[in-house]
């Protein structure tokens, strides 16, 4: 009997060896303790998993970077002259904040009072009068000049010239504090800025260190945010289902889910960095990467046909069809931030 407790007792040792032995080959499941005594993943050299690297200084970052970087903040200044609302068009006049179209002057010669032969139509004439007691529109008609524009239609024989004229004061550039405010402004161009202090690697977890440009974590496995990937097969709607992953249509058509073209699951803004795919602005809303509008990919220039846009230079470059960046008149196309008043398809 004495036998069997000893021999059992070796078992019992043996296997827990072998246990602990394998828990430990295989990299376990517990998870190191950090220096702040917080749990860490382990590599596959059995290290703990930590944040490195070195988090890029915020003074010099563009707009997305800024945005994206922990202890940076995005700024900006509104500069240059605001258009005068004398040099604008019509077109431009009604674009540009503070400025506003003149009416255009009446002009013509009033019918005279003798020719309208009764009541109703003498008394819409200004300046004329129905006589009763001789049935006679008699009076002398007010002259066009002296009409004012919004009822120079109803005096007959009268005519409302075009109006061109545009007239007002623009807010001045500096006094502009947004971005959105200052881009509507004709003459006006946000500057942006980035300051502050890029918060250090070491201090994020292994779950947001890649998320803070520079750094990169050690030891942890990598994974990903998920991009536009292939279609997953399906055989009901159900299977396609957008709640699961945004950037499904949620149809099932010939066995396959239909996505949303050109469209990327995010988690992060910089999930949509825009220095990887130039069509997107960098934002991330309701977890899809949001694309510039106007923005096609392009493989080829044959997929940037100016019939298809008139903004297109026919030209494909890094993966996206170039659009005009200088104002021409007559082109069909009103490049952004075009601010010349000779570019008639803007102003």
């Amino acid at each position: 009997m004495s036998s069997l407790r000893s021999l059992g007792k070796w078992v019992v040792l043996v296997s827990i060896a072998a246990l602990s032995g394998g828990m430990a080959a295989s990299g376990g499941c517990s998870p190191a303790a950090g220096p702040s005594g917080n749990g860490g993943n382990t590599g596959a050299g059995g290290s703990a998993a930590h944040c490195t690297g070195t988090a890029r200084a915020c003074n010099g970052l563009d707009d997305f970077d800024c945005v994206t970087t922990n202890g940076c903040i995005h700024s900006g200044v509104c500069q240059g002259t605001a258009l005068d609302c004398a040099s604008l068009s019509s077109v431009g006049c009604l674009k540009q904040p503070g400025c506003s179209v003149v009416p255009g002057s009446c002009a013509g010669t009033p019918q005279q009072c003798f020719n309208f032969g009764n009541q109703g139509t003498c008394s819409q004439q200004q300046g004329c009068f129905w006589d009763a007691n001789n049935f006679f529109c008699s009076g002398n008609p007010t002259p066009c000049q002296q009409i004012a524009g919004g009822n120079c239609g109803s005096q007959i024989g009268c005519t409302t010239g075009q109006a061109t004229a545009c007239s007002g004061t623009p807010a001045a550039c500096a006094t502009l504090l947004d971005h959105d405010g200052c881009q509507k402004e004709i003459g006006c161009l946000w500057i942006s800025q980035c300051s502050g202090t890029p918060t250090a690697c070491e201090t994020f977890s292994d779950a947001d260190c890649p998320y803070q440009p520079g750094c990169a974590c050690e030891g942890c496995a990598t994974g990903g945010t998920g991009g536009a990937g292939g279609s997953p097969p399906c055989v009901t709607q159900s299977d396609c289902d957008p709640t699961v992953d945004p950037c499904r249509t949620g149809d099932c058509i010939n066995g396959e889910c239909i996505r949303i073209p050109s469209c990327k699951v995010c988690v992060k803004q910089i999930d949509c960095d825009p220095h990887m795919q130039v069509c997107l602005t960098g934002n991330c809303i309701d977890r899809k990467c949001q694309v510039v509008e106007g923005c096609q990919l392009c493989s080829s220039p044959a997929d940037c046909d100016k019939g298809a846009n008139k903004c297109f230079t026919g030209n494909c470059t890094s993966g996206a069809c170039e659009l005009l960046t200088a104002c021409m008149s007559g082109d069909g196309c009103c490049p952004e931030g075009c601010t010349s008043p000779a570019d008639t398809d803007c102003f």
